[in-house]
């Protein structure tokens, strides 16, 4: 399960082009799968990324209530970029492994923290 109280998630993520447009590409956000809730949710522009090709780190801060709780972490893309989601970090280490969308494809990729076992 997760660590209660305050704690960061990092969403380590590249996209392919990011001077098209500072259209809204990707939302991150940190679910309590124990009671199937948002608890925090952050939308990315195509701005928010420095140059193309190289991964970002988005840090969303969010608390756990308590630690019998299990934190998801989600990444949703919008379907108007390519985007490349290296990796999701969180207190307890690394909890997804490269994931990729294209251009046109809406998808999303969970995780959850009994998944760190599997990388």
């Amino acid at each position: 399960m997760g660590c209660e109280g305050e704690n960061v998630a990092v969403f380590n993520t590249m996209i392919g082009n990011a001077t098209a447009n500072n259209d809204p590409v990707m939302a991150n956000d940190v679910c309590d799968a124990t009671t199937d809730s948002v608890v925090v949710q952050r939308t990315v522009c195509r701005g928010g990324f420095r140059q193309a090709g190289d991964g970002e780190f988005f840090r969303l801060p969010y608390q756990n209530p308590r630690h019998d709780h299990q934190p998801e972490f989600q990444v949703y893309w919008q379907g108007n970029a390519f985007l490349n989601v290296e990796r999701v970090l969180g207190n307890d280490g690394i909890f997804i492994k490269s994931r990729r969308s294209n251009d046109g494809e809406i998808g999303h990729v969970i995780s959850r923290f009994e998944d760190t076992r599997r990388f």
